[in-house]
């Protein structure tokens, strides 16, 4: 038994219905500071009921801002934001502004996943400044992260790489765990989309840790997510079987299926080999649809790219061309490029433009690995169809991934059983 346990024991006991609950909220958040959000939701749950039960708002709106917490570092981002706009009103009738940046500083957290950039942005900017008036380093480590991640998914790599590593010695200088996993994905991935790649999965394994194929939980799907989309970007071999992470995904009872968690799975399961294992899991996911049909939302962009990648390995043209018509601006930049890989590899009469198009996302920012994705992908069809720019467009493409030293084995076989279907109005 815990210090928290015997303490609402005790209070039990004294039927002291509030010190109750505030011994919940902070066992609950003991919990989820150890990155467990598994063990932390019910206590908070129950403190919530108990802090309804006696009046007391400012109880019930920091209950409403961990649970928010919870939702969102376990992906169900609705829920999360519903949760924020609960804990906001309380906070503000109660005028609680060390509560109310806290709420803010989660919503921008929100607003970012749900591909709301400018709002995302504004919000952390402004955080930021007013946390750094106050000397508190783990707030502005939180909002650089925020920063970063805006910066990286607009392709601005050199600048999100910079304030990401800001993020990271931050978290490393304050000493906090949870913080520096999050901060050192955000590094990872700028490393490896700036072409350091050596130094980028050292860094995204770094913040997986120890964790193993049998330590997976929810609280983990995030940082574990990271890591194969990280592997999946390269088309190299994952550090996780994607085989058995897909059962996970598809025997968790729960339902708590972040959609990049399911868009990355899949697309690893393909690369490497298993097209009947990924549509059978895009299929059963009723969350990553959910995800996928809900406009604004990054996870929906990453979604939607996975699905058009996987149909045009099926051959299913038109369901390309119906998932181009949905990714727009409201999709990173990287999202669209993919989706325009995905409408060459069709081969229809306009191949070479959907690859110009896809070139166009991208040559304005510093991601030099999609433009060698886009560069394979396009000498793969060239070579399909017999095109004069065939063995030109090959060595290009090799020299680039020569110079990135990756060999993208997966990405190969992905163009290559794209290639192989009948092409596009056949």
């Amino acid at each position: 038994m815990t210090h928290f346990d015997s303490a609402v024991a005790r209070f039990d006991e004294l039927d002291d219905v509030h010190s109750r609950a505030e011994a919940l909220r902070l066992k609950g958040m003991a919990a989820l500071y150890r990155s467990d959000a598994a063990a932390a939701e019910d206590p908070i749950a129950q403190s919530l009921i108990a802090f309804r039960q006696v009046e007391d708002r400012r109880g019930e709106a920091w209950a409403l801002q961990n649970l928010a917490w919870i939702s969102f570092v376990t992906g169900r981002i609705v829920d999360a934001e519903s949760r924020l706009g609960e804990a906001f009103a309380a906070f503000t009738e109660i005028d609680d502004q060390t509560g109310l940046a806290w709420t803010e500083g989660l919503l921008a957290f929100v607003r970012f996943y749900q591909g709301r950039f400018a709002e995302a942005g504004e919000l952390a900017s402004r955080i930021l400044r007013e946390s750094e008036r106050r000397n508190d380093r783990w707030a502005q480590a939180m909002m650089l992260i925020v920063i970063g991640a805006i910066d990286l998914w607009e392709g601005r790599t050199g600048a999100a790489l910079e304030v990401a590593n800001r993020s990271v010695s931050l978290f490393t200088s304050i000493g906090d765990p949870t913080g520096l996993q999050q901060a050192l994905t955000l590094s990872g991935r700028g490393h490896l989309m700036s072409g350091y790649i050596t130094e980028g999965l050292e860094m995204v394994d770094r913040a997986v840790g120890d964790l193993t194929i049998d330590t997976i939980g929810p609280q983990s799907m995030m940082s574990v997510a990271s890591s194969i989309a990280a592997r999946v970007q390269l088309g190299v071999e994952q550090a996780f079987d994607p085989l058995t992470v897909a059962k996970l995904i598809q025997n968790d009872a729960t339902g708590e299926r972040p959609a990049e968690f399911v868009a990355a799975v899949s697309l690893a399961l393909v690369q490497a080999g298993h097209l009947d294992a990924a549509v059978e899991l895009l299929a059963v996911d009723h969350d990553a649809q959910r995800f996928a049909d809900r406009k604004g939302s990054v996870l929906n962009g990453y979604a939607l790219s996975s699905r058009a990648l996987i149909a045009a390995i099926q051959g299913d043209h038109e369901a390309v061309a119906a998932i181009d018509a949905q990714v727009g601006d409201d999709s990173t930049y990287l999202d669209r490029a993919m989706v325009k890989i995905a409408l060459g590899l069709g081969r229809a009469s306009s191949w070479i433009d959907d690859f110009a198009h896809a070139r166009a996302e991208v040559d304005g920012t510093g991601d030099r690995l999609t433009r060698a994705t886009i560069d394979l992908a396009r000498a793969s069809v060239a070579e399909a169809v017999g095109h004069d720019a065939d063995v030109t467009w090959r060595d290009e493409a090799e020299a680039s991934w020569t110079e990135l030293g990756v060999d993208p084995v997966g990405w190969r076989l992905v163009f290559s059983l794209a290639t192989a279907t009948a092409p596009a109005g056949a």
